[in-house]
């Protein structure tokens, strides 16, 4: 499964991310153990054995459950399935009594409370929410934490089964509600047991530099700007890494503005404000009434989508639309000058053998002389055996009267090609 998603991950072929959805739906109907929410090692269509093993601990490669739950993860994502995603959260809360038994985890539990986030939505009731790993200290209610520059009161405090608590340890999964902002995954959180203190610590936490929203003079590329929101962080950074494939030499794509929660008129206001046509993208999320009303007013659209693969397929196909069309030289056959016979002005009329490709009336040619382009031209007329002719293939002579811009020699080689546009 990890290697078909990878696969997907690199080619954006959808037939990889299917195969590796099939895989792990066969893993549940075969390997999975409903008692204990993990996978065995082996199948229920393999030869009995003794015992079934569950393996979950690393050794020298990540454990199969590890390797899958991080596979339901990403599926979970691709295809807004929610049985994947619980599924994975069942799974690393599963262990997280035996990784708190480790006697080389240890901890001071008289220190403020120091982690990380690892997962952060916004809740349409209950406001801000994200799950942390507490890595030291001890946290209790009444006292605050700082993550990035979000701030959140220990009110509604819970452990990964959901129930409420009033104090949590290092090693601790929990999950913490009433955010004033939402705190970027993989970010670290401290606590404080003043809210003067926290709140001074937020003042002067690091902000995160905003994407790129004009190009330099000298930049060729073209810029096309998104805004996005979706419903929690991680689809944010799924999104990203999907972004990360797409784009050319000719175009540059940049996130201007992203966040939780529903496409607001802020966000809209953003696109209209920029000279740049800002791609309004929203996952998983509605759009505010407020918005909506300015979306009409301006005749701008909300491309709203629930899957990431058709949200990369559609953009692919936006970028083939957006990106510049640009003037280029198609070779397609050179012929070396055998005769020279006559000239008037810049026509000359000449003799020749194809070396490659084509020869065509009407064609555009660079002419090399020593390897060197000297000069430019235009078949007008094309000969063989005495009859008039529209192309000459490999390997066959011609004679030719060309319009060019230097005097032909014997020895010249013409280049043919036609400008396209691409």
């Amino acid at each position: 499964v990890d290697a078909f998603l990878a696969l997907y991950e690199n080619t954006l072929d959808e037939k990889w991310l299917q195969t590796a959805k099939n895989l792990t739906n066969y893993s549940f109907d075969h390997f999975f153990d409903d008692k204990s929410k993990m996978f065995y090692f082996t199948s229920d269509k393999d030869a009995s054995l003794v015992t079934r093993n569950i393996e979950y601990r690393d050794n020298v490669i990540p454990a199969s459950n590890s390797i899958m739950a991080k596979n339901l993860f990403k599926l979970s994502h691709y295809f807004d399935n929610e049985v994947y995603y619980n599924a994975a959260t069942t799974m690393l809360h599963n262990i997280n009594p035996e990784i708190a038994s480790y006697p080389e985890l240890t901890g001071d539990t008289s220190l403020p409370a120091e982690g990380v986030i690892i997962e952060a939505h916004r809740d349409s009731k209950k406001g801000i929410a994200a799950t942390l790993i507490i890595k030291n200290g001890s946290l209790k209610s009444g006292e605050f934490i700082v993550a990035d520059s979000a701030l959140a009161p220990i009110r509604i405090f819970e452990d990964f089964e959901g129930n409420s608590i009033q104090e949590a340890q290092f090693s601790s999964p929990i999950q913490i509600i009433g955010f004033d902002s939402l705190p970027s995954v993989g970010s670290t959180f401290r606590s404080y047991k003043r809210k003067k203190d926290a709140e001074l610590a937020k003042s002067v936490t690091k902000t995160v530099t905003p994407g790129v929203t004009e190009l330099e003079e000298a930049d060729e590329r073209h810029l096309i700007p998104l805004i996005i929101k979706a419903d929690t962080t991680g689809t944010l950074e799924a999104i990203s890494h999907e972004l990360e494939k797409l784009g050319n030499e000719r175009l540059l794509i940049c996130t201007i503005q992203e966040g939780v929660g529903n496409m607001s008129e802020g966000d809209v206001k953003a696109a209209i404000a920029s000279k740049h046509n800002p791609i309004l993208i929203a996952f998983n999320v509605g759009i505010d009434t407020a918005a909506r009303d300015i979306l009409i007013q301006h005749e701008k659209e909300v491309h709203s989508f629930e899957i990431i693969y058709k949200l990369s397929e559609w953009l692919a196909d936006e970028i083939k639309k957006r990106t510049p069309k640009m003037e280029m030289e198609e070779d397609f056959g050179s012929a070396k000058i055998l005769m020279y016979f006559s000239s008037m002005k810049n026509k000359y009329v000449i003799g020749g053998k194809v070396k490659n490709g084509q020869i065509k009336k009407g064609c555009r040619v660079r002419i090399k002389r020593a390897n060197e382009v000297i000069g430019a031209g235009k078949v007008i007329g094309l000969q063989s055996g005495k009859q008039n002719a529209e192309s000459i293939s490999e390997g066959d002579e011609f004679g030719a009267q060309i319009e060019a811009d230097i005097k032909l020699e014997v020895q010249d080689v013409i280049e043919c090609y036609e400008i396209v546009i691409k």
